[in-house]
Parts: structure tokens; sequence; C-alpha cells
């Protein structure tokens, strides 16, 4: 099933959905999940509801499954800051080490104007 016509089917389950939300949650119908979020949950070891073989699945199911998102979503959001706070890090050490060469550059270069003011004044 391709997910262009399983794009379809979630269309029609939705609208469904929308005509009676209450009734859903009251006789826990199942929601199938889309294979390639399957695919996705697997391959990045998300937590997921994994009881039976099929991608149906009902609200209390699907919350496993968004619980597992969340948790991966914190989890990037805590590399992203780290990731952030190494590339503060790397430009302070950056920039300390352009200040002290730009210092060493300008004593370079009087050093080098003094010794040529010398040997013109000889």
């Amino acid at each position: 099933q391709s997910d262009y016509n399983y794009s379809k089917e979630c269309k029609k389950v939705y609208a469904e959905f929308m005509k009676n939300p209450l009734a859903w949650c009251v006789t826990g119908k199942y929601l199938k999940m889309p294979p390639s979020m399957a695919k996705f949950l697997k391959e990045n070891n998300i937590k997921w509801h994994t009881k039976g073989d099929d991608l149906d699945f009902k609200s209390n199911e699907w919350r496993v499954h968004v619980e597992g998102l969340n948790g991966m979503k914190e989890q990037l959001h805590a590399k992203i800051k780290e990731l952030m706070i190494r590339v503060e890090d790397f430009m302070g050490q950056y920039e300390a080490n352009l200040e002290g060469s730009n210092r060493s550059r300008e004593k370079g270069q009087k050093a080098l104007d003094a010794a040529l003011s010398a040997g013109d004044s000889q």
C-alpha cells in the first residue's frame, strides 16, 4: 500500500473522526499508523507500542508513540543545546587566538619599523 493511497485513506478516517470524535474515544476504534511512520520509529529506536503484527492502534497505544516522539524531541533539543555551547566556546577561543596573533603582529611590525628606522639613521 503506497503512502499516497494511505494518505487518501487517512483523509477518510479523519473525516469520519471529525463527525463524532467522542464516539472514537468511547468505542476504542483503531487508527492505522502509516508504514513510513513505523519505519521511522524503528530506524530511530523510538519507543512505540509494538504488541501485535499490525499497525492498528487504540488511543492509549498512540499515547506511547507520542511519548516516544516527545522523548526524541527532548534528546534532540539537548544535543542542539550542547552543540551550540561548543560552537560558542570555539568562537571564544578563536577570538582570543585572533586577538593574540594581532598583538604579536603589531609588536613585530613595531620592531621591524624600529629596526628599519635605526638602519636609515646610520
